[in-house]
Order: C-alpha cells, then structure tokens, then sequence
C-alpha cells in the first residue's frame, strides 16, 4: 500500500526513510498537538480564585466575629469591674462613715454617763445612773439600775437632785402632750428645807421630802414644754388640788417632760431591759 508524506503528501516507496522531495525523516511521527482549553482553564482558574476569595473572606468576618465579642466582652467586664469598685467604694465610704457617727455618738453618750456620774459623786451620794439623757443647763434625767429601777433627777440651776419610782409612761411624754391627760409621779426630795413653802405638799419621811406630781405638757414645732403642776397635800392620795410654790421642785418635776424622750433613745442604745 502506497505511503504518503505526512508533511509534504508525496507517495513515498516502503523502505523509504526520508521524503524523496521535502527530505523530511520519515522515522519520526509527528502527531498534531492538542492545545489546552484557554478558557477552560481561565475559568477554573477564575472559579478557585473565588472560592479562596471567599474563604479569606469568611475567615476575615470570623476573626473579625471574634475579636469584636473579646473585645466587647472585655470591655463588658471592664464596665462591670469598675461599677463593682465604684459600688463597693462608696459602701466603703458610707459604712466608715456610719462607723465613725456610731462611734461618735458612742463616746458622747459614754461622756455623758460619766459626766452625770460625778455630779451625783460630788453631791455626796451614793447614786450612779446606767443610762442618762441629755445634759444641759437645766439638769439631766437618769436610769439606776443598782438596787431595782429608779429614776432620778438632777436640777442644775438649784443643785438639787431627786429620786422617782419607775414608771415607764415617763419615758414617753409626748404621748400625753397637747391633752387633758396628766403624767403622775412621785418625787423624792433627800435633805429638803422643812420650812419650804411646799413643806405641806406630799409627806415627809425624816429630812426626805416626797411630793405627788400631777404635770401637762405641750408640744409646739417639735418642742415639748410643761404647762403646769399641781399638787395635792398628806399622805393619801387625794385631789391634786394645790400649786407648788418653791421654784426648785418646778424645776425638779419639768426634767422628766423636757429629758423623758431623750432617756429613752439612750436605755435603748444601752440595750437595759425594761419591764
């Protein structure tokens, strides 16, 4: 069968090595090339370039995901931490503050008792008060609590004290201000002038004087102030019907309405049980 040459299509002889015409070395066989597919490539190429686009993209949001929640999970913290420091700082503040005014009022109490202490020492007696009102200029009113519940007064301006019974309606006064109800006591007065002009008031035991109390009080703007006292004179107990005369047992008698609320705030303080 008659061979061509592939490249120049002469009919070449079997046998025959080269092309008798174009030379061309007939051993070799030169199969035409496939050239690849341009735009195939283009876009695969194209195609995995957008899917590494958007793997670099969704691993960007989830960085991004996640160093946003850190940080504002940090920042949240941040916040929490520094409201819990500002908290506990002013509670801090507040409660050394409440400790200081306790204390404070702690010590003014304690130098109170101690005060009311040693005018009673000075007076010659044997008295000492566990818990005590106010002291200003027109005395103090106290709690003994030695020898049973007792009250006693103490009028600065007369130097003269004198002891009550315990009645604990006397530790509230302003219940009975601004009615036609009366606080009522006995007080007792140690070494009084027998020639007094209330020496007919009450009824003597030795040099102790004790004289019945029948005394209203008012309260006006937060102020509570006696109104008046009567009397009544012997030993049983009758109509109070009569003045007492010697401003000293005036006096006396309007310390428990001026310093009956002010003893309460201070048993209280101290923690004495009343019955």
């Amino acid at each position: 069968m008659s061979k061509f040459c592939f490249k120049c299509g002469t009919p070449i002889n079997d046998g025959e090595k080269f092309c008798p015409k174009c030379g061309t070395n007939l051993g070799v066989s030169t199969s035409p090339q496939i050239q690849p597919n341009t735009n195939s490539n283009n876009i695969n190429n194209n195609n995995s370039n957008n899917n590494k686009m958007k793997i670099v993209i969704a691993i960007a949001i989830v960085v991004v995901i996640v160093v946003g929640s850190g940080l504002g999970y940090f920042l949240y913290q941040k916040h929490e931490k520094d409201t819990q420091v500002n908290t506990n700082t002013n509670t801090l503040v507040e409660t050394a503050k409440a400790t200081d005014d306790t204390y404070q009022q702690q010590k003014q109490d304690e130098e109170n008792l101690k005060k009311a202490n040693d005018i009673l020492k000075n007076k010659n007696t044997n008295y000492k008060v566990s818990a005590v009102s106010t002291i200003n200029d027109n005395g103090f009113f106290g709690l003994m609590t030695g020898k049973g519940l007792r009250f006693i007064i103490y009028d600065k301006k007369d130097d003269m004290i004198a002891t009550i019974p315990f009645d604990k309606e006397l530790l509230n006064p302003k219940k009975y201000a601004n009615t036609d109800r009366a606080l009522y006591f006995n007080m007792s007065v140690e070494y009084d002038n027998v020639n007094s002009k209330d020496k007919k008031a009450g009824y003597w035991s030795g040099s102790t004087h004790t004289i019945p109390i029948e005394i209203y009080s008012e309260e006006k703007d937060g102020v509570l102030s006696p109104l008046g006292i009567m009397t009544y004179y012997g030993n049983n107990k009758g109509k109070y019907d009569e003045y007492l005369y010697e401003m000293k047992n005036v006096n006396l008698a309007n310390l428990v309405i001026l310093h009956g609320d002010s003893l309460r705030v201070d048993i209280t303080n101290r923690n004495i049980d009343l019955p």
